[in-house]
């Protein structure tokens, strides 16, 4: 699969959103309980994305995508060398938003960045129950992970600066730690929503639980408390799996919400 990248700027901001796999087919009625049902319409197009921003002429990443060659291979045609990654900013532990932080040599992809996540994330990598619980390629991964980190890592399980203008917030529910991450400009904030949006369809049913969530109705919070603080600020919103590259704003509708792409969606 040749990546996609999607270069944008943002105030004083650049970036670019980067596919990491290839769009997929998903009913949304897998994750909505039966008495939210849709009758029809209800197989979507799901994206997968990673991003990297240029914040004080510094780069950075948020998620590493899944495979790290093809990560860097994006990152190349940016012309930007892994070693110039001063900084990772994890949502959240799938395999699709960190498999690319490891090489298949089992390096670090990005040996000179600092590596960002919630406390309760790093503390998962570590519960050896959850540890066992998983299938041997996943368990190994995330051991060896862990371990490749231990010198790079910084946690936190509060809202917080993590230098200026970046913004750690933490929004549970639906995994281990999970994450997002604001960035001032000189324009309006940007927001990395990570999983907290998979379709517009939840910005204007915020109510609607997922039942693959770690904690469904933890997550159902969140995601109303994020997407008030998108609509608030006029931030532009990047987010991991709404259709390709992903990028929108939240305006209130009707008691709800609504998703505002800044772009076209790319086929």
């Amino acid at each position: 699969m040749t990546q996609r990248c999607y270069p944008f700027s943002h105030g004083d901001v650049c970036g670019a959103v980067i596919e990491v796999l290839a769009p997929a087919q998903w009913d949304l009625n897998n994750m909505l309980p039966e008495r939210l049902q849709l009758p029809t319409d209800s197989v979507v197009t799901y994206s997968y994305a990673c991003a990297v921003l240029t914040v004080h002429g510094r780069h950075l990443m948020v998620d590493a995508g899944f495979h790290a060659q093809e990560v860097v291979d994006a990152l190349d045609r940016l012309r930007i060398r892994p070693q110039e990654i001063e900084l990772v900013l994890v949502t959240h532990g799938d395999s699709d938003h960190v498999g690319g932080l490891l090489t298949t040599q089992g390096a670090l992809t990005f040996p000179h960045a600092e590596v960002v996540l919630d406390t309760a994330l790093w503390q998962h990598w570590h519960d050896q129950a959850a540890l066992e619980a998983m299938p041997e390629q996943n368990r190994h991964f995330y051991q060896d992970l862990a371990r490749q980190l231990t010198d790079h890592v910084r946690t936190l399980d509060r809202e917080a600066e993590i230098e200026p203008d970046i913004r750690f917030i933490p929004c549970p529910g639906h995994r281990h730690g999970h994450a997002i991450y604001e960035f001032h400009t000189q324009a309006s904030p940007i927001l990395h929503f990570g999983d907290t949006l998979f379709h517009p369809l939840y910005a204007q049913n915020p109510h609607w639980p997922d039942t693959m969530a770690l904690d469904p109705e933890q997550e159902v919070i969140s995601r109303g408390r994020m997407l008030e603080r998108a609509a608030a600020a006029g931030a532009l919103v990047l987010t991991g799996h709404i259709p390709f590259p992903g990028m929108g704003t939240i305006d209130r509708q009707a008691g709800a919400y609504c998703w505002q792409p800044t772009t076209k969606e790319q086929p």
